[in-house]
């Protein structure tokens, strides 16, 4: 049960939330404070000088459809091809992974951007092919880390970045400001501005610090855009202006239905379109992937509630092959509804579960479950929100070890 909020506490929470004042543009730190950030701005320098083939691998969120576009927006305006893949949900898996490298074979320059930090194996794969890879990623960090050229995430030990809670999207713009610099080019960063706004508020970032000023900022970039698809969406919606709820309630679930349904490069594709014709009828696709959404989360709601048990501090529910694209969603209605963390997995049929989890309330969801991680094949996430994937055999220990550690936590 949430405990309800005195004034007094209301009033320590906001003078804490904000006690660096409300942050302008002007605020940003320099790229430079990111660790490899430099180191990695120069070996993308070198490959960009001997024109080397750089692949940008991406994830199928909102945040790494985002940082994905970025950066291929970037190198687009330079002028350099490149390559960009993001992993499809249902056939690759999450992030750089072995079921990928076959298609990044003959890459000189691998870069991730919001996934990469879990990839140990992969890295691995990496190497072998002479593929040197660079990873942006946001993530908490396992106790192994890949082995790989750089690896810019702020929730490094040896990092100096002063926030820790900043999305894919923000490191990937931070990323293109620092290449911007090191080529000595001329380019307007406010353009990149209005994305890193839409992934911010998607990925549920806390609307404090940079992260504030930079919403503010891309909210006006995006209310004077000429982008098409931004142009595409208003039409659709029939809005004359943008604001954090239209992003985080129509816009982001849009974008992220391509990944949940089918695939993520539409999204991206409907980002970078660069006429209005193209807009509207990749936002078309976009709309008919979320009604198709809509319909398949609300038929596992339905399920996965029917499962619950009320005793449990942590709800686990699985379904046979639910379908894995609105999993996430799923566990964050039940959670809300239960008001207690949710986990919710589909079952492929051949004994193995893949799914996601949402925290409620205070409870760190990734620290109760990275416990666990001896019951688990994959694992990675944040505070809030988390992916897993186990054996059907090791389900009722990692039920019993969740409800163990919850309790453990004083939560």
């Amino acid at each position: 049960m949430v405990k309800p909020l005195t004034l007094p506490a209301l009033e320590i929470l906001l003078q804490n939330r904000f006690k660096e004042g409300f942050l302008s543009l002007k605020d940003l730190p320099n790229p430079s404070t990111f660790k490899d950030m430099d180191k990695a701005t120069e070996r993308i320098v070198k490959a960009i000088h001997n024109k080397e083939k750089i692949t940008i691998i991406g994830d199928y969120d909102v945040d790494g459809v985002t940082s994905t576009t970025l950066m291929r927006l970037f190198f687009e305006e330079i002028d350099y091809k490149i390559e960009w893949i993001i992993p499809n949900r249902f056939k690759d898996g999450y992030g750089l992974s072995a079921n990928i490298i076959p298609r990044i074979l003959g890459t000189d320059l691998a870069i991730t951007v919001d996934n990469g930090i879990s990839a140990v194996y992969a890295a691995k794969l990496c190497k072998e092919q002479s593929i040197e890879l660079i990873i942006t990623d946001h993530h908490l960090l396992a106790p192994e880390v890949p082995e790989c050229y750089a690896i810019i995430d702020q929730k490094q030990e040896a990092c100096t970045f002063p926030y820790s809670d900043v999305c894919g999207a923000q490191i990937a713009w931070y990323l293109i400001a620092s290449l911007k610099n090191a080529l000595k080019i001329k380019i307007n960063m406010m353009p990149y501005m209005e994305l890193v706004a839409i992934a911010i508020i998607a990925d549920m970032m806390p609307l404090q610090h940079i992260n504030r000023a930079m919403v503010n900022a891309g909210i006006e970039a995006l209310n004077k855009s000429s982008r098409p698809a931004i142009k595409a969406f208003l039409e659709h919606s029939q809005k004359e202006s943008l604001n954090a709820e239209d992003i985080g309630f129509f816009l982001a679930p849009l974008l992220n239905s391509a990944g949940r349904m089918d695939d993520a490069k539409y999204a991206v594709e409907f980002l970078a379109s660069t006429n209005i014709y193209d807009a509207r009828v990749r936002l078309g696709r976009l709309v008919d992937f979320n009604n198709a959404r809509k319909a398949t989360e609300q038929e596992i709601t339905i399920k996965a509630l029917a499962q619950v048990n009320p005793e449990d501090e942590v709800i686990v529910v699985e379904g046979e092959e639910w379908h894995e694209g609105v999993v996430g969603i799923v566990a964050a209605r039940v959670a809300r509804h239960h008001e207690k963390p949710c986990i919710v997995l589909s079952n492929n049929g051949e004994g193995m579960l893949k799914g996601s989890g949402r925290s409620f309330g205070a409870c760190d969801l990734f620290a109760i479950t990275d416990s666990c991680r001896s019951h688990l094949e994959k694992f990675g996430g944040h505070q809030a929100a988390i992916g897993l994937s186990l054996h059907f055999e090791s389900l009722e220990a990692f039920k019993k070890q969740l409800q163990i550690n919850y309790a453990e936590g004083n939560y």
